[in-house]
């Protein structure tokens, strides 16, 4: 069970580094600019 949880943190973690990455494309950019602004 516990090997279970950490498989599964560890790639939730790895799809969402993954997914953030992708974000940074410039295609994606426009969409994930607000995410880095300064402005809340």
């Amino acid at each position: 069970m516990v090997a279970t949880l950490f498989m599964a943190v560890f790639i939730g973690d790895f799809f969402h580094y993954w997914r953030h990455r992708l974000d940074h494309a410039r295609l994606l950019w426009p969409s994930h600019a607000m995410h880095h602004s300064s402005e809340a």
